[in-house]
């Protein structure tokens, strides 16, 4: 994970009363936009199931990083500022980037999703949703007569070992929704969606 070494230390970031000089430094360190990004006592009273501390946060807004912790309750970014009362679970992220999780739409999980669970390429690389079925091959519509020419796609064109794929996948469906439907009951780290490949689809309705 990329650390802002360069950035200052948490304690020169810490929010302070802005005279004339300390207005420039602000601008500079981000300790104003973490000071806009404060709550008041009312927020800070919340209770939170995680709350990730001192990281730099950038949120895909366009506008520059700043320090600040970020509290999570049920699942979802409650609060993002100066957060006082402690989380059920904490996480120190000084040096450290929080950012959204990144939205992939390009990938060849297809067959992977099947023997990797937590889909551990995207996920150590940040991304949180990957979109497969790229290239124009997918695992579906597929008849079980075409399955051979399925998988020799994906041998020559995505360098995929066949004998991988025979032992990784349990085929189970015809149709692309079918396919849809096994990949939903899987056990997922991330979230996907997917192409219908055109190759597929050609060999599906013209043999």
């Amino acid at each position: 994970m990329w650390r802002p070494e360069s950035l200052p230390s948490r304690r020169k970031c810490s929010a302070t009363r802005p005279g004339p000089r300390a207005s420039t430094r602000n601008r500079r360190t981000g300790r104003r936009a973490f000071a806009r990004a404060e709550l008041g006592p009312k927020e800070n009273r919340m209770s939170f199931d995680l709350v990730v501390r001192n990281g730099i946060v950038v949120d895909g807004s366009g506008r520059s990083r700043f320090r600040a912790d970020v509290g999570v309750s049920g699942g979802r970014i409650a609060s993002i500022g100066r957060i006082g009362e402690k989380g059920r679970r904490e996480i120190d992220a000084d040096g450290l980037v929080v950012a959204p999780g990144f939205i992939e739409v390009h990938s060849h999980m297809d067959a992977q999703v099947f023997w990797d669970p937590v889909g551990t390429s995207p996920a150590w690389h940040g991304i949180t949703t990957t979109v497969m079925g790229n290239c124009g091959f997918t695992l579906a519509p597929c008849r079980e007569s075409e399955m051979d020419l399925c998988l020799r796609n994906l041998e020559r064109a995505e360098d995929m070992e066949r004998a991988t794929l025979l032992a990784g996948i349990k085929w189970g469906w015809e149709t692309f929704a079918e396919y849809l439907d096994v990949v939903d009951r899987l056990p997922k780290g991330i979230n996907y969606a997917g192409f219908l490949g055109h190759s597929a689809l050609r060999t599906y309705v013209m043999g």
